[in-house]
């Protein structure tokens, strides 16, 4: 019988095969074929009467289920054109950290496929929200205004997921960091983990090295000769996800958060290391300090910690590595795709494909940028005027730490004092102001 994990699964395959060819991996003359990581949020409504497991195995049992954000990201190295013309090659599919203060809200710090379905899924409730707020009579399956009874001071979003909404995602690789680090020994011709220098200093971030050290924060993983960077791992932002919701900052300031937590990642067979998962999401590992007898961590303003659960597929993506014989040459594609109901793009090097990387016209909807812009519009038009004031001056910076948002940085840093204790910010990136950019 259909598992809910393998439909949510083929929900988005079956998103994914719509794409334009453009935003696809691309098969060679020579019979080479370019493979590439996919991500995907999808939302399902709770069916009246029964609440559902995800290992549910009844196909009656499956509710409707809606794809509503895609993200598609080059698998290894490509080529970033900069500012002064060189190129290099490191598979690090971020900025290093030396790059960070040239974006400006303009260009992704970090086009994973997991982060890009992220951000791509914001975007997406900020077009929903928009939608609502219009004069013409438009409805939404998952997003409703509140009353006026449901505000308060530490809850003062205009909207809300609706409360029978659930959100899932799919990712058709493990995350990189500590959910996929038993994976990476078993793909080493050596599989002795690596050691630790005795001089490095115990809050150090790594990459995909010294696998010897498990349940720790790491960097994005890359070639040894990459650049630095301070872009954290996929696993590392899913787990403060559980904590913070799926919200950014700037939709936290326009979304409740108390519905906006996944409650499943689905996984394929190959992809799921029980114990590594276990380790980096679940109240038994890494994140314990933040379990209580009763359940999870609670804070002010609906936030709390939510582990999800991670589920299994046995359907693979048509363009995973594993989906090839092993006599096909792959290769990894230079593109990353982002596609929502409302917009679809495809990126090279964190902007928009025919444009320089950190120029204004590479902007995606779903950088910082883009999404500053668009819910300070949103905001006018709703008369919201702390929250206007909030977006309409001083830098992006000043925006997150605001007064209003602080349950939700009070959130950030208990977690990364209590549970990801490592975390070392990507600072230097968020100095940039809309009247600067634009």
């Amino acid at each position: 019988m259909l598992k809910l994990g393998d439909a949510i699964a083929q929900c988005v395959l079956d998103t994914f095969k719509r794409l334009p060819a453009k935003a696809k991996p691309r098969t060679y003359p020579d019979g080479a074929s370019e493979w590439v990581p996919l991500s995907g949020i999808v939302l399902a409504r709770k069916n009246a009467g029964r609440s559902l497991d995800v290992t549910d195995t009844d196909a009656t049992a499956v509710p409707d289920l809606t794809c509503v954000s895609l993200g598609c990201d080059h698998a290894q190295i490509f080529s970033v054109v900069l500012i002064m013309l060189t190129t290099f090659s490191t598979g690090m599919r971020c900025l290093p950290a030396s790059k960070v203060s040239m974006a400006e809200g303009r260009t992704l710090h970090d086009w994973h496929a997991e982060i890009v379905a992220l951000r791509a899924f914001n975007y997406y409730l900020l077009k929903e929200c928009s939608a609502l707020a219009s004069s013409s009579p438009v409805t939404s399956l998952f997003i409703r205004r509140r009353t006026s009874e449901e505000f308060s001071r530490a809850s003062f979003q205009p909207f809300a997921i609706k409360d029978d909404v659930r959100i899932f995602m799919y990712c058709s690789e493990a995350p990189c960091g500590d959910a996929s680090m038993e994976l990476i020994m078993a793909a080493q011709d050596d599989a002795t983990p690596w050691t630790k220098p005795i001089q490095a200093p115990d809050s150090a971030m790594t990459g995909r090295g010294y696998f010897s050290e498990l349940g720790v924060v790491r960097r994005k993983p890359a070639r040894g000769d990459a650049p630095e960077t301070m872009s954290k791992s996929c696993t590392d932002k899913l787990a403060l996800r559980q904590c913070t919701s799926t919200l950014s900052s700037i939709m936290s300031l326009l979304i409740h958060p108390g519905n906006a937590y996944i409650e499943a990642i689905v996984l394929p067979e190959s992809q799921h290391v029980p114990a590594a998962t276990a380790r980096a999401f679940s109240a038994y590992g890494r994140m314990a300090a933040l379990s209580r007898p009763d359940g999870g961590a609670t804070w002010y303003g609906g936030y709390s910690y939510r582990p999800f659960k991670v589920v299994e597929t046995s359907k693979e993506f048509m363009f995973s590595r594993r989906a090839f014989s092993e006599s096909t040459k792959t290769t990894g594609s230079n593109i990353t795709a982002m596609w929502t109901p409302y917009s679809q793009e495809v990126l090279i090097g964190g902007s928009i494909q025919g444009n320089k990387q950190f120029s204004i016209r590479g902007s995606s909807a779903i950088s910082k940028l883009g999404m500053w812009k668009a819910a300070l519009s949103l905001a006018r038009n709703l008369q919201l005027e702390e929250v206007e004031a909030v977006l309409g001056s001083g830098t992006y910076a000043k925006v997150k730490s605001c007064v209003l948002l602080e349950h939700r940085q009070q959130v950030k840093q208990a977690v990364r004092q209590d549970a990801l204790q490592n975390w070392v910010c990507n600072n230097g990136g968020d100095g940039f102001t809309l009247k600067e950019v634009s």
